[in-house]
């Protein structure tokens, strides 16, 4: 089977080759992959998961969200940089730090600090424009591009906006901020919570009549942020509408959940979500594949299963074993994935190929209960 074929089919539970593998790669891991070949930077991504054995999740947006009477400023002062937003009602203002040593770019300082900031980021997101990503005469022109870069090596995912709350969080304010912000002036918060749920609302609607299967947002749930009563009154209603939107039209909501979720699987049972992509097991992460399988469900679609520290931690023998200890707690292992959140540039190669190969070794889904073992 192709990728496409195999990833299709466990998406819809039904028999392939084998269990299919979607890593999440690192973008310094895809450049160490390519080694320096030419390789258009459009395909680079599905070019490295295709070297490393993997299947191809492919993100891509349908929608696109522009300020509307915003001015940006950005300045860059050595591994400074400094960007305003200045509007009629105020400005907002961040800075990050680069730090060539780490490959990355972090927030030191976020838009929002304080309540003032919270009404200047209201009037942004009120007079923003959503819109498809393609021009007029083709709104989903660049879905249908995506699609033809991936062919056989995957299949797309739709990206969604996070609910507001987590967007906020893994953005524009830090985790103390938001609490504070929330026990201090709710209702202005809640406020803006609700501006930013109605401009999602317009984006899966876009989604939903766009070409493609399967939408993700990039939700990143995690009980080190939120508490469970926090996600059941500002994260379930929302995520359960959005799913809801883009069911029917016949696509399936998989969100990207990467953090500790163990004691809010029965609370993402009860919101209603199709699936769920980079479930981590500890020590990373703290939700095994077979615990979420249990708590979720049979038919739920399920990706993720290993701990993206094991890529750089152990050897090639040492992944195998892993992955067949996996293996073994998934049943038959019908609606089920294998994945893991980003593997590291550090990350030893042979155990990073070490995975398709063994899933190989097992052989065909449904597994039987010799094989899974």
């Amino acid at each position: 089977m192709t990728s496409r074929e195999r990833m299709r089919a466990a998406i819809a539970g039904e028999a392939c080759d084998r269990l299919p593998w979607v890593p999440e790669l690192n973008s310094a891991f895809v450049q160490r992959v390519l080694a320096g070949d030419d390789v258009p930077p459009e395909r680079q991504y599905v070019e490295a998961c295709r070297r490393v054995g993997g299947d191809c999740l492919l993100s891509v947006s349908p929608a696109t969200q522009e300020l509307r009477g915003v001015e940006v400023l950005q300045e860059t002062r050595g591994t400074t940089t400094l960007i305003r937003w200045r509007t009629p009602v105020g400005e907002l203002y961040s800075r990050t730090e680069t730090r060539a040593s780490a490959e990355t770019t972090f927030a030191v300082e976020h838009l929002i600090k304080r309540v003032e900031d919270v009404r200047v980021y209201r009037w942004v997101i009120e007079h923003a424009e959503v819109r498809p990503s393609g021009p007029a005469e083709d709104p989903f022109a660049p879905v249908r591009h995506a699609d033809a870069v991936v062919g056989d090596d995957g299949i797309l995912s739709l990206t969604g906006p996070a609910t507001p709350i987590m967007q906020l969080l893994m953005t524009d304010l830090r985790a103390p901020t938001m609490h504070y912000l929330l026990a201090d002036h709710e209702a202005e918060v809640v406020a803006l919570f609700e501006a930013m749920h109605a401009q999602n609302r317009k984006v899966y609607q876009i989604l939903a009549e766009a070409p493609g299967e399967l939408v993700r947002p990039f939700e990143d749930t995690s009980t080190t942020l939120l508490s469970p009563a926090m996600y059941r009154r500002y994260c379930q209603p929302y995520l359960r509408e959005y799913g809801d939107i883009v069911r029917a039209r016949g696509k399936r909501f998989v969100p990207h959940l990467c953090g500790l979720l163990r004691h809010v699987l029965t609370d993402l049972r009860d919101t209603a979500i199709d699936g769920i992509e980079a479930l981590t097991p500890p020590d990373t992460g703290d939700t095994p594949l077979g615990l979420a399988r249990q708590v979720l469900g049979e038919r739920s679609v399920l990706i993720g299963g290993l701990d993206p520290a094991w890529f750089c931690h152990l050897g090639p023998e040492q992944m195998r074993d892993r992955v067949r200890e996996v293996v073994a707690t998934l049943g038959d292992g019908r609606f089920t994935l294998l994945g893991n959140e980003e593997i590291s540039a550090r990350a030893n190669l042979e155990t990073v190929r070490a995975v398709p190969r063994t899933l190989a070794e097992i052989g065909p889904v449904p597994l039987t209960e010799q094989r899974g073992r």
